[in-house]
Order: C-alpha cells, then sequence, then structure tokens
C-alpha cells in the first residue's frame, strides 16, 4: 500500500514556497533529506516546513480524530562534525483542509505571557534562539536576557506564520544568562541551537 507525505516549504514570513507530495511506501519509519530539497528549491534563508498525511486510515475518521505529524529532524553541522542532533516537531498549530489550503491554529490570550527558557545560556557558548509566530496574525515578541543584576530588551515582530532568529553570542563574563519571552502565545516556546566549541546541540526551550 503506498501512501502519500504533503510537504509545505515556508520561507520567513510564513509565504508557501512550494508544495512537495512524496510517496512512501508502508513503513514505520521514513527519513527526507529536507537539505537536499532546499538545494533543489534554491533556498538559501531560515525558513519552516510542514509535513501532513494526505490520506490517513480510515480509523481516525471512524473516532472523529486526526492525525499530527511529530517526526524528529535531525541537524547536522558539518563545521562542529558529523554527529547528528535530534528534536521532534516543535509544533502541531497548523491543520490541512481541502484543496491543500493550511489554517493556523496558534492561541492568543488578551494579556502577555511569559515563557522562561527551561536553560541558562552559558557565557562562553553561543546560541541561536528560534522562535515561530503559529497564529493569524502579526505578533510583537520581547525577548528579555537577564545576566546577574543586567537586563536587555529586544522586539521581535514576526509575521503570521512566520519564524525570526534571536542570537546570543559569546561573552567574556562569567554570568550565565537566562531568557524570558513575552507575547500573546499560549506557548512561546523556541528551538534552541547551542554551539559549542567541538560541538552543537538542540532542543526546545
Amino acid at each position: 500500500m503506498i501512501k502519500s507525505i504533503i510537504k509545505n516549504v515556508f520561507n520567513a514570513v510564513g509565504e508557501l514556497i512550494s508544495y512537495i507530495e512524496v510517496d512512501i511506501a508502508n513503513e514505520m519509519k521514513r527519513s527526507i533529506n529536507i537539505n537536499f530539497l532546499a538545494k533543489e528549491l534554491k533556498i538559501k534563508q531560515d525558513g519552516l516546513f510542514s509535513v501532513f498525511h494526505h490520506n490517513p486510515p480510515q480509523l481516525f475518521d471512524d473516532y472523529n480524530s486526526f492525525l499530527a505529524e511529530r517526526g524528529y529532524t535531525a541537524y547536522v553541522n558539518p563545521i562542529k562534525g558529523k554527529i547528528k542532533s535530534f528534536v521532534h516537531g516543535n509544533l502541531d498549530s497548523i491543520s490541512l483542509g481541502k484543496h491543500n489550503k493550511t489554517k493556523l491554529l496558534g492561541e492568543l490570550s488578551f494579556k502577555e505571557k511569559e515563557y522562561h527558557l527551561q536553560h541558562l545560556l552559558e557565557a562562553n557558548n553561543m546560541y541561536e534562539l528560534f522562535i515561530v509566530n503559529p497564529s493569524n496574525k502579526i505578533q510583537t515578541f520581547e525577548v528579555i536576557e537577564q545576566s546577574g543584576l543586567k537586563q536587555k530588551k529586544h522586539k521581535l515582530i514576526i509575521p503570521s506564520g512566520g519564524v525570526r532568529k534571536f542570537i546570543k553570542p559569546k561573552n567574556n563574563s562569567n554570568s550565565n544568562t537566562r531568557i524570558i519571552i513575552k507575547s500573546k502565545l499560549s506557548l512561546a516556546r523556541p528551538v534552541v541551537f547551542k554551539y559549542m566549541e567541538t560541538s552543537f546541540d538542540i532542543f526546545h526551550g
């Protein structure tokens, strides 16, 4: 039995770049090379992709349910070596309807909420935090750095369905940095890339 997977690729401002349909065998696991697809599409900037199963089993309809794709993505940094770092799908806040039309499902609050990163950013490492706006409206995010008694605030304006990157460079201080993200999203959880001298890591905040 052959099943098809629909992949939508978006740029950093949430615009659909490409629509790809992949036929796969009825197997438990299938790897798709995103880097290869990016080269084919000549993508050289940050962006997003979503994965949908075109014809899920009838069982889901029978129970008025749906299939959420939360597969793992492996990242490799050739400069740091060939070891892969894995992280599972970050968001299930997008759905696919008729005529392959997507709908953003990110929930917003009337009041600002704070998301406290569950990791201290170490002074001797560089970090990249990727924040996605899964809502149907443009949103302003405030990234607050707390290091000792010092505090810095940065504003990121992210279009609907878009993504922005916040970089925390290395510094010469001995103080680690706490990160707080303020927004109207119910859960403004970033994906974090951590760059060390000879390796790198990726994880949810």
